[in-house]
């Protein structure tokens, strides 16, 4: 048996314009539960695709001096002894 792509694709996906902001598409995957959304132009044609993955590398890259200057944090708070 020959199994073909049809049998395993997203039928009628959801989908971001060329030009919506990087938020919309953000917000869009995280409430469809997506890691991958096509992105179509103004005529409806498929240009691409944009992942997660890429809007965590372009945050990283557009914050990397607000990020790499991060003060160390503790990863749990000290506890503090009663009295003495």
């Amino acid at each position: 048996d020959k199994e073909c792509v049809i049998d395993f694709m997203t039928v009628g996906p959801d989908v971001l314009h060329q030009n919506d902001a990087i938020g919309f598409a953000l917000n869009k995957m995280i409430e469809g539960g997506y890691r991958h959304i096509p992105i179509i132009n103004t005529s409806g044609k498929p240009v691409g695709i944009i992942s997660m993955q890429d809007i965590i590398n372009h945050l990283g890259e557009y914050f990397y001096e607000d990020i790499t200057n991060l003060p160390p944090t503790p990863l749990r708070k000290q506890i503090q002894r009663e009295g003495g």
